[in-house]
């Protein structure tokens, strides 16, 4: 049971368990499944843990970037090493514009540092990009995302991963003011309401993914 953490969210009161005569550490925050888990709606705290990894793991191979290698090479290491560690698990984030701008510029500062160059060669971004060729994450995860929403669409199991997507608040309100982006609402923007039923020609949905990711290249 060394493994073993406990956590409430908001709404909970905090208390300790114990199971078999041995307390359990109670926390705020874990790691779960190579995921950040805490007890705030959000995902910030594994968003920002994924750009550390990232980044981390450039540093890792930063012989290979910043050397004179052949940028095909660069690219190869960069679109099978790096973006799958900054995308993991993203397939379910709220992709906020803020969210966004985050990746983008975690993205172009590490490209900028595989062709050499800095901000001080004011260099525009669609110039950089056409030098690297790197998969962009935005789109890679907005195709992971698309992906994902399939599979939830296409359960036949009743799984919590469906059951959360559909679930509805027992007095049917959100609250005043600006709507917070939810994970479907850009989903239903794209494939309108009947997106489930979409969802089970798995040749349509994939043709309609790439057109979906394609809106943010």
């Amino acid at each position: 049971m060394h493994k073993t953490r406990v956590m409430c969210n908001n709404l909970g009161r905090e208390r300790c368990f114990a199971i078999g005569g041995e307390t359990q550490e109670l926390v705020k925050e874990c790691v779960y499944l190579e995921q950040a888990v805490t007890a705030e709606p959000n995902h910030e705290s594994e968003r920002t843990r994924r750009l550390r990894m990232g980044g981390s793991t450039f540093g890792k191979h930063s012989q290979t970037m910043n050397c004179s290698l052949p940028l095909s090479l660069k690219r190869k290491v960069y679109n099978s090493c790096i973006i799958p560690v900054l995308a993991y698990g993203a397939e379910t984030w709220r992709l906020t514009k803020r969210v966004q701008l985050k990746l983008r510029t975690t993205q172009r500062a590490m490209e900028r540092k595989m062709i050499g160059v800095t901000l001080r060669d004011r260099k525009r971004a669609e110039w950089v990009r056409e030098q690297t060729g790197v998969k962009d994450i935005i789109v890679e995860i907005k195709k992971k995302k698309w992906i994902w929403a399939g599979h939830v669409a296409r359960r036949q199991d009743n799984r919590w991963s469906l059951r959360v997507t559909d679930w509805i608040p027992r007095d049917g309100k959100r609250v005043r003011g600006r709507q917070k982006i939810r994970w479907v609402d850009e989903i239903k923007k794209f494939a309108g309401i009947t997106w489930q039923q979409k969802a089970q020609d798995r040749v349509d949905w994939r043709n309609m993914g790439e057109a979906f990711a394609l809106q943010w290249a």
